[in-house]
């Protein structure tokens, strides 16, 4: 409990950071004031916050298998997989190649997370900001167990 307790004040406190940032360029004058407009009102989401990021662009498989995977969404079919992710072009997803056996499956995730604790308070604060997505398509995994499915 105290572990998800301090994860979610370092979120909430950047969270609070980034509006406080956005504030301030809001309030300073810029010359295109539209772009300056965008740019102020837009804050990046909890679970972008929490979400781990590779030093260099590795391809998923390359990654420590540790990692957790915040799965939000799974198909067996590659366009539908596409559809999902261009319908929700405002939130920033990320998709895999899956093969097990016989059949490729296609999954739809928020992002990499260095632990279960950080990857559940990324659903969590996810399912807050868009209250349409069905929890119970939220999975967890981690990633060296997929290691051996991800098809490059």
């Amino acid at each position: 409990m105290l572990r998800t307790l301090s994860f979610k004040r370092i979120a909430l406190f950047a969270a609070f950071a980034a509006l406080c940032f956005a504030v301030v360029q809001f309030v300073q004058p810029q010359e295109n004031q539209t772009r300056s407009l965008r740019s102020a009102s837009k804050v990046t989401p909890i679970y972008a916050l929490l979400a781990y990021r590779p030093r260099e662009t590795a391809h998923l498989a390359d990654l420590d298998n540790e990692l957790i995977v915040a799965q939000i969404a799974s198909f067996t079919d590659q366009t539908k997989a596409h559809l999902f992710i261009e319908f929700h072009s405002s939130i920033q997803l990320y998709g895999a190649r899956l093969s097990d056996g016989e059949s490729i499956r296609y999954i739809v995730y928020l992002g990499l997370y260095e632990d279960d604790d950080t990857a559940r308070w990324a659903h969590e604060s996810f399912a807050e900001e868009n209250p349409k997505f069905l929890t119970s398509n939220f999975k967890r995994l981690r990633l060296g167990d997929l290691k051996p499915h991800i098809l490059r």
